[in-house]
């Protein structure tokens, strides 16, 4: 039976996909999120996963390092969809909160990616339970998102209400969600299709 199970680097290699994948579907939900937080009010501002997609696809290594085909993000969606709101979460406390809820670690002065790994190293189980409520807290707030709007020429809201899997009550942990707006270039990138 154990001669039967696949290889610690096979898993290795397709658990690092799964976790790729996931952040692809993270990076959908949020800037959703964000573009319906701060443009659907402005005019004909059509919100719709397709369209979001060509902007990650187009927008490249300004989001991801491993930049995904249109078909790939939909394929994506369609696998993790069900827990696209955790993966917002995680994608959105990396990209905009990570720095700025771990700056208590001290540095030795080093820069780029080496501060960021020697960030995530420095990290002991207190800051890593600070992290898990954030991106917990995060989670909830795209969860909500996600199941209360629904794309126009969709008749079902972008998160399925009968197959997510829910983040429900959560304790008043302090932790404020960062007004992040996408800038001026990424909204012009993203109604360039």
């Amino acid at each position: 039976m154990q001669a039967s199970l696949p290889s610690s680097e096979r898993l290795r290699r397709e658990s690092g996909d799964r976790i790729v994948r996931g952040i692809w579907v993270g990076a959908t939900l949020c800037i959703a999120y964000l573009l319906h937080r701060d443009y659907a009010e402005r005019g004909p501002f059509k919100i719709s996963l397709t369209r979001i997609w060509g902007f990650l696809f187009r927008s490249k290594q300004d989001i991801f390092s491993h930049p995904p085909r249109k078909e790939s993000l939909k394929e994506a969606w369609g696998e993790f969809k069900d827990v696209a709101h955790l993966w917002a979460g995680l994608y959105f406390f990396n990209r905009w909160m990570a720095v700025e809820a771990l700056q208590c670690v001290e540095l030795d002065g080093t820069s780029g990616a080496a501060t960021q790994k020697r960030i995530v190293h420095a990290m002991g189980w207190r800051d890593l339970a600070v992290t898990t409520k954030a991106i917990l807290v995060l989670a909830r707030e795209f969860q909500e998102f996600g199941l209360g709007f629904t794309p126009k020429r969709s008749g079902n809201p972008l998160l399925d209400p009968n197959g997510i899997w829910r983040v429900e009550e959560l304790p008043d942990w302090g932790i404020a969600i960062p007004s992040i707006q996408l800038s001026d270039i990424d909204v012009d990138v993203y109604l360039d299709d």
